[in-house]
């Protein structure tokens, strides 16, 4: 299966100058990406434990939440920007397909974003502007859009630790499991098992989003920890966000997370 190239639309000018505004302020996470491990066949879900001893689920969010950072600093977080690459390594399709695109993120709490994805088939922008989300696609197309959801609220939320409650507000506690040799407590958010929330018993964080989803990698900027490669699995190979830069509290255009009147 082959991807098919589309004709590129331009980036709204106000993006393309706070791009180039932004430039000189990345705090750049260095690091080379971890070596991938071996993904098990099926997806069956975890034998788990629940021990006479074991945390509660609040004890467990609590953790997180301090291990991420703690309240207060997390609190402090008013806006932040991304640069990504999505790398996407497909070898078993036919032909095998490997792509890095771009991804750049603003975000502003409460609940206003914009995620802009460049690729060689074109841009497209996903918004939310705190009341009215949108998309515009490859072809330049605006329409009306959910936005993104709660197992990726990570990337566009900069207090995500803090709003667990909110994203998932059906969160219970069952127990401990072992996945590729890790020991992670599991927690469930809405009866199906390939949507469970996997926390590092060792450290602390929040280390799996259901199934697919791994958090490989965290790095610690303005004394939180933000997820900085995060694995998808997916049928033939996995797509990887590898975040090379973030800022938090610069400022951030309000026009951004509108729809443009040109589209």
């Amino acid at each position: 299966m082959k991807m098919r190239a589309r004709t590129a639309v331009a980036v709204p000018p106000i993006i393309l100058a706070i791009l180039a505004g932004l430039t000189t302020c990345w705090l750049l996470l260095g690091g080379p990406p971890a070596a991938q491990a071996v993904r098990p066949v099926g997806h069956p879900p975890p034998a788990t434990t629940l021990r006479d001893d074991a945390p509660s689920l609040g004890e467990i969010i609590e953790r997180y939440i301090e291990t991420a950072g703690g309240r207060s600093a997390l609190e402090r977080l008013e806006t932040r920007v991304v640069r990504a690459r999505i790398v996407t390594d497909l070898p078993t399709w036919d032909p095998p397909v490997f792509e890095v695109d771009s991804l750049t993120v603003y975000s502003e709490v409460p609940g206003r974003y914009l995620v802009v994805h460049q690729s060689s088939g074109g841009t497209v922008l996903e918004a939310h502007d705190g009341t009215t989300g949108w998309k515009r696609d490859v072809e330049g197309k605006a329409f009306a859009f959910d936005g993104v959801g709660a197992g990726d609220a990570w990337l566009v939320d900069p207090r995500f630790p803090l709003r667990l409650g909110e994203y998932f507000p059906n969160m219970s506690y069952l127990g401990e499991a072992t996945i590729q040799g890790r020991a992670l407590h599991v927690v469930d958010i809405d009866g199906e098992h390939l949507h469970r929330l996997y926390f590092d018993v060792e450290s602390g964080l929040l280390a799996r989003l259901g199934y697919n989803t791994t958090i490989v990698r965290c790095g610690e900027v303005d004394g939180v920890k933000v997820p900085v490669e995060v694995e998808y699995s997916r049928k033939g190979g996995s797509s990887t966000y590898i975040l090379d830069a973030v800022v938090h509290n610069v400022p951030v255009d309000p026009q951004l997370f509108s729809l443009p009147e040109s589209y």
